[in-house]
């Protein structure tokens, strides 16, 4: 089995339009559908911070005037838009939660999207009436992780394992992984694609 490798940048705010772009693309590519979706989330993290979209709307609308009704979308549909952007291409497949299990506290996925405002404030110097300007801003801003942490290495081996685990469950030519850009990399020490890639697992980019 394939695995397309999509990285994400977690923060753009125009994130999902290029990713559905990419899927449309690989979509186009396959006669018949990928055998899952991984997606770097816990799915009751990103049902919770999902499902706060529109108070995150209303955030920006509140704290910024004259954003244009395709703005504050834009906006809104940027909270964890990598976990849920290939439904509108995939709708049935299965999807594989990589981030199973990890911890965080009710109170901080509550408090998500003023965290993601205040982020995006700081970024634009406060400014968020040009979506492109800032999108350009946090890509340009993304620094290299640091992979010598534990957390780091943890992740990644986890992410793995769970991806080659599912390949043997299904069958299937191909699936598609959707994580940060630093997971997907066949460059960064110890990365996820490293890892399957060591596992003989055919790894490509998406």
């Amino acid at each position: 089995m394939v695995v397309v490798m999509v990285g994400v940048n977690h923060f753009d705010p125009l994130g999902r339009t290029d990713l559905l772009a990419r899927l449309r693309a690989l979509a186009s590519h396959h006669s018949n559908p990928p055998a899952f979706v991984a997606v770097e989330y816990d799915q009751h993290h990103f049902r919770s911070i999902s499902g706060q979209r529109d108070r995150f709307r209303s955030l920006i609308e509140t704290k910024c005037d004259g954003l244009t009704t395709a703005e504050l979308d834009a906006y809104a549909n940027s909270l964890v838009y990598d976990g849920d952007s290939h439904h509108e291409i995939f709708p049935d497949v299965p999807v594989l939660w990589l981030d199973q299990g990890r911890k965080c506290s009710e109170s901080d996925l509550e408090k998500y999207p003023e965290c993601r405002l205040t982020m995006y404030l700081r970024r634009s110097g406060g400014e968020l009436r040009c979506v492109e300007k800032l999108s350009c801003a946090i890509k340009a801003a993304a620094s290299t992780t640091d992979t010598s942490t534990q957390f780091w290495t943890d992740r990644n081996k986890t992410f793995a394992t769970r991806i080659c685990d599912r390949i043997r469950e299904l069958n299937g030519s191909w699936a598609i992984a959707i994580t940060g850009e630093e997971h997907a990399s066949n460059s960064m020490s110890g990365s996820m694609r490293q890892l399957l890639e060591a596992a003989k697992v055919n790894c490509v980019k998406g």
